[in-house]
């Protein structure tokens, strides 16, 4: 996942959370706030996972390298 779209996950995460909290304090819908946690999450072991590629000294992308 490159950066930019990591960014805007994050930013669609934590704008998907604020709704869930706003939903499930006025409406007790908890499944925004649910789905909004579940973004974030995805988004945090995609950074980890990328963060830890690079201490290892791997290629971020493979598809850059082989397209050329």
């Amino acid at each position: 996942m490159s950066m930019p779209l990591l960014i805007a996950s994050i930013l669609v995460g934590i704008m998907v959370t604020c709704v869930g909290i706003y939903r499930a304090y006025k409406q007790g819908e908890f499944m925004p706030l649910v789905l909004g946690m579940l973004i974030l999450m995805s988004c945090a072991a995609n950074y980890v996972k990328r963060h830890t590629k690079e201490e290892d000294g791997e290629d971020q992308s493979t598809d850059e390298t082989a397209n050329g």
